[in-house]
């Protein structure tokens, strides 16, 4: 885990507990994988483990949950915040896939996508 002196703003703003936006940016995966053309549908089950992290099921490309999962992710909070803030890519966090981890990757890669920069 990084120290919080190498986190940005933005990826300390999406781990806070009370205001933190880890909720926000998996409740918004549908729409980035919309976004950037990702089209089989399924449902993602996302595990971002420590502090301010959590457990969403989310529904890719029209899927809606709850239903049986096709795919999760587990990861650590802080690398999907520093991801959904562009300071990170996907190949750079320390992943659990269960699933298609071709999917995941699109997945992971959509929600790169979400920051403002």
């Amino acid at each position: 885990m990084r120290s919080p002196r190498s986190l940005t703003v933005s990826a300390a703003w999406c781990m806070a507990p009370r205001y933190g936006s880890s909720g926000m940016a998996a409740s918004l995966l549908p729409y980035a994988a919309h976004r950037t053309g990702v089209r089989q549908p399924g449902q993602v089950r996302l595990v971002l483990t420590g502090p301010g992290g959590g457990t969403w099921d989310v529904g890719i490309a029209g899927a809606n949950p709850p239903g049986p999962r096709e795919m999760s992710i587990v990861t650590d909070v802080v690398g999907f915040c520093r991801l959904v803030a562009r300071r990170v890519g996907p190949a750079e966090l320390e992943l659990h896939v269960t699933g298609d981890p071709d999917q995941a990757a699109r997945v992971l890669t959509a929600a790169a996508t979400l920051a403002l920069d």
